[in-house]
């Protein structure tokens, strides 16, 4: 009978060892994936294992002002401009509360991510300056005279 009672005692004991031990794992797990994000995860295609919110947005910041615009006609580049220099303008603010969202939506699926990572998409939050836009447009004196296109073609390489 005494056997019997430590022997519960044991596998009570053991249990709650158990529990508590999934309890701290989880809340360290939970911890880091709320402060940076996992191992193997993207936005867009740009690594951001390991980064804080601040760090990949400005990242992502920097990825989207290094996009170029280039206009093709008869097989040459006749118009190579910034994102920036043809009037889009990033909101930066935006920006951050969109990292902030898919930070905390790696919670959602916390051993999947912090085993295998996530890729995330999202879009960027610009905002198009049509005034500015027309100007470097016009300004560029494109040499071809614009006529309605036939076999028109948008690339992308990103």
């Amino acid at each position: 009978m005494k056997k019997h009672k430590i022997l519960k005692m044991v596998i009570v004991i053991l249990a709650l060892l158990l529990a508590y031990g999934c309890f701290v794992i989880f809340y360290f797990l939970n911890k880091e994936v709320s402060e940076k994000f996992c191992e193997n995860t993207t936005i867009n295609g740009y690594q951001v294992s390991g980064m804080n919110v601040e760090e990949a947005a400005q990242g992502l910041k920097e990825q989207y002002s290094g996009y170029q615009f280039e206009l093709v006609e008869t097989g040459e580049v006749v118009l190579s401009k910034t994102l920036e220099q043809l009037g889009y303008d990033l909101n930066e603010e935006e920006l951050s509360a969109k990292v902030t969202k898919l930070m905390l939506s790696q919670k959602d699926k916390l051993i999947k991510s912090y085993m295998k990572g996530n890729a995330f998409d999202m879009t960027f939050p610009v905002h198009i300056d049509e005034k500015v836009f027309k100007k470097r447009i016009k300004a560029s004196k494109l040499s071809v005279p614009r006529v309605a296109s036939v076999d028109a073609q948008l690339s992308y390489d990103g």
